[in-house]
């Protein structure tokens, strides 16, 4: 039986040891499955852990990247580079806003449940954090601004917005939440394994072996998800140190910032100013903490102007503009200033307003010179044309409310160009600069004087009582203008003319009375200067002289013009000495025009250098030809200032005989004397040299000009004419004898020949015989003829003359 017993219990305990067996590795099995569970529980729980603690240290990290970022934007960029601020601000918001979400209601795709605890409600929801309204405030507050830079208008309330927000409520808020984040993590973690190890424990005498080998991979496992939290938590740590760092280099941007920043209380003290307001001003710190605002104002500015700055600030939030301020040094600049209300959340503080400013007094001073440089005269300092018409239309504006007689007067100095083309633009700059203070001189403050080109200047006069008053003083400025100018040691005379249009009489537009003084300075200056009132007969002859330039002009091209011969006849035996070309002008619309006329409009609009070079060439083929016919008369031609004032005279007379052939003695060239005394040594060298080549010239007009023996004894000529003005009245004017015999005496000392012009009677020739006078041309003779006619009145001359030789 026993026996049996033993037998049948070895199978029983290798059943019970089976069944133990069994039930350990179904323990074991159930056990590893539900450590397993729990492994991955507390894995599943750090990780989680891991990521909401690094959402939530990112969130403060993106609260300061949004700062620092706003003030990014602030300062000055490329447009790239300021796109690529805008893009990071925007992605930091959204990365904000999204990390916020994820805490507060849990991100499947960041694999983050909700965070949402009652700790965490309480940092949310509940004083002293209410973190939920921060953070919503504060990414309210960053999109404003964002969306003010991104129509490129710097929003200075928004940033300040945002920079509070961004200060220790916010942060200490955001380090709460981390802070409960992390105690509700490790709670739970230390919960999980405290269940873990009470299972253990259980395990632990028998399944010791097994255990080993079962939860050996498994704890190396759990030990890498710690490492990995731990590297998380430094992570962590890194980035607050970050955040730290980035406030204090946003403090230091400010206190190196250009801009001078202060920082006021409501009452208007200064609470704090960075150094470049005390490097602008010239205040140390230490002067202005405490101190009001008001102190800066300078006295340009009316405290009505500061009254609009701070009731602008309390009302908008924010003012900018342009004041003129006062420095320690008592000197003032002009600042361009920005004043933002402060939020109530710096309250605390004091704090009530920011105030940031800078010195652009310079740039005021470059826009001050730029505006007058547009509207003056860079010469004289005058207004000029644009200015001009700005001040006429006030004038006339002025004159239609109130009434009253207003001037317009145009003035110009005769023979200006010549001062040019002699002297020098240098020495004809400072004639107009000392024109120009004469005029400034006679003229009232409320009167506008302006220079409209070359030595034109017009003057806009008002307050007079008439025209009366109106021609005294445009006789004034025209005294004033033909005094002597001294210019390095040398004097020159010149005449002015001047013109005046009066409104309303003459006209009620700034254009038409501009206009009209105009046409009366040119009929002023064609009467030799002086001033003249507009008359209504003057638009006529204007308009009459436009149409005559252009006419002239086209004549000059198309060179439409003839030439006549008047003789010279040697008055001891009546014999043709030669001839003069006399130019003359047929228009097809205004008919036959004297020379005296278009000669000098001619010299105005520089077609006498075209005309004068067709003269010199229709004369050398003329002589040729009367030379062919048995003729071998002289030719005088005519030679302008211009033509001689080009300096190579000589050079062309010689390619003009070359090309004719004609003999140098039978070309003479006639001078006036205002063209020889515009640039003697030059005259007197091509004079020489045309005397050299037998060319023979005259100085024409002698009596009228400059006339003085101490040039003329040095000019290499060979003839004077007397002008026609000393001939007319020498039958019954002895001063005329006295001159003309002088004359004559002066020039046969001088070894020149005398020609008399405008001889018209017997009685002249008699009394010029007398005189000595050598030749003699005029009506009495013959009067300037076509050279066909000249050939018939030559033979007709010759033959009367043989006829009267064969009588006697």
């Amino acid at each position: 039986m026993g026996g049996v017993s033993e037998v049948g219990d070895r199978p029983l305990g290798l059943r019970q040891t089976t069944v133990s067996y069994l039930l350990a590795l179904g323990m074991i099995a159930s056990l590893s499955v539900g450590t397993h569970v729990l492994v991955d529980s507390i894995v599943r729980e750090q990780e989680s852990s891991a990521r909401i603690v690094n959402i939530a240290g990112r969130q403060r990290m993106l609260s300061q990247r949004i700062a620092d970022l706003s003030v990014e934007l602030s300062s000055e960029f490329s447009s790239a580079e300021r796109d690529r601020l805008l893009a990071d601000l925007a992605d930091a918001i959204a990365l904000m806003e999204r990390s916020h979400h994820a805490l507060r209601h849990g991100d499947p795709a960041w694999q983050v449940p909700s965070a949402d605890s009652p700790a965490a409600r309480a940092i949310y929801e509940d004083p002293p954090y209410r973190l939920e309204s921060r953070v919503q405030a504060f990414l309210d507050r960053a999109r404003v601004y964002r969306g003010a830079m991104v129509y490129d208008t710097l929003d200075v309330a928004a940033l300040a917005d945002i920079r509070a927000a961004a200060r220790r409520p916010l942060l200490e808020g955001l380090d709460a939440a981390v802070r409960t984040y992390q105690e509700d993590s490790e709670r739970a973690i230390r919960d999980l394994r405290t269940v873990l190890f009470v299972i253990l424990s259980l395990m632990l005498g028998t399944l010791a072996a097994e255990a080993w080998l079962i939860f050996r991979p498994l704890f190396k496992r759990l030990a890498d998800r710690e490492r990995k939290l731990v590297d998380l938590a430094a992570d962590l740590d890194q980035a607050l140190t970050l955040s730290t760092s980035e406030l204090r280099l946003s403090a230091n941007i400010i206190e190196h910032t250009g801009e001078a920043v202060v920082v006021a209380a409501r009452d208007g003290s200064i609470l704090s100013v960075n150094p470049a307001f005390c490097e602008i001003t010239g205040y140390a710190r230490a002067e202005v903490l405490g101190q009001p605002l008001a102190q800066l104002r300078s006295d340009r500015a009316e405290e009505a102007d500061f009254d609009e700055v701070w009731q602008g600030t309390r009302k908008y939030g924010v003012w900018r503009g342009e004041r003129w301020m006062r420095s320690k040094r008592g000197e003032d600049f002009y600042a361009h200033l920005t004043v933002n209300a402060l939020p109530p959340d710096l309250s605390d503080s004091g704090a009530a307003l920011v105030a940031v400013f800078n010195d652009i007094t310079e740039i005021r001073r470059k826009d001050e010179t730029i505006a007058h440089m547009a509207f003056h005269d860079v010469l004289t300092g005058l207004p000029n044309r644009d200015l001009l018409r700005d001040r006429l239309d006030r004038l006339i504006q002025q004159g239609r409310a109130s009434g009253g007689v207003h001037a317009v007067m145009s003035a110009d100095l005769n023979r200006f160009k010549t001062v040019n083309e002699n002297l020098g633009q240098t020495f004809g700059d400072a004639v107009l600069c000392q024109a120009a203070e004469r005029l400034r001189r006679l003229v009232a403050e409320t009167d506008t004087v302006a220079r409209v080109g070359g030595d034109e200047f017009v003057a806009l006069l008002s307050g007079r009582e008439g025209a009366g008053d109106y021609a005294i003083l445009a006789d004034s400025m025209v005294a004033a203008l033909s005094r002597p100018y001294l210019v390095g040691g040398k004097e020159l005379r010149l005449t002015a003319s001047a013109g005046v249009a009066l409104f309303p009489a003459d006209g009620e537009s700034g254009a038409d009375l501009q206009r009209r003084a105009d046409g009366a300075r040119r009929v002023a200056k064609r009467r030799g200067g002086g001033y003249q009132f507009y008359q209504p007969d003057i638009d006529q002859a204007v308009r009459r002289r436009l149409r005559l330039e252009v006419a002239l002009g086209e004549a000059a091209d198309k060179n439409a013009f003839t030439l006549e011969f008047q003789p010279k006849v040697r008055l001891r035996d009546g014999e043709v000495d030669g001839v003069e070309a006399l130019l003359r002008w047929r228009s097809d619309e205004f008919g036959a025009i004297s020379p005296a006329m278009f000669i000098p409009m001619a010299e105005e609009t520089g077609a006498i250098t075209r005309i004068g070079e067709w003269v010199l060439q229709e004369s050398c083929r003329q002589a040729g030809r009367f030379r062919e016919t048995g003729l071998p008369l002289s030719v005088a031609a005519n030679i302008s200032a211009k033509q001689m004032l080009a300096g190579d005279l000589p050079r062309r007379i010689a390619a003009l005989l070359d090309e004719t052939g004609l003999d140098p003695e039978l070309l003479q060239l006639e001078l006036t004397e205002s063209s020889v005394i515009l640039n003697q040594e030059s005259t007197i060298a091509q004079l020489a040299a045309l005397r050299e080549m037998g060319v023979r010239t005259a100085l024409d007009d002698f009596g009228t000009g400059y006339s003085s023996l101490s040039y003329l004894r040095h000019l290499p000529i060979d003839y004077l004419k007397i002008d026609r003005s000393f001939v007319m009245q020498l039958e019954t004017d002895d001063t005329d004898v006295t001159v003309v015999r002088g004359i004559v005496a002066m020039g046969h000392a001088l070894g020149l020949k005398v020609i008399a012009e405008g001889i018209e009677s017997e009685g002249q020739v008699r009394i010029l015989r007398e005189s000595g006078c050598d030749l003699g041309q005029g009506f009495l003779f013959s009067q300037p003829l076509p050279p066909q006619r000249l050939t018939l009145w030559m033979g007709a001359r010759r033959a009367d003359r043989q006829i009267r030789a064969a009588q006697g």
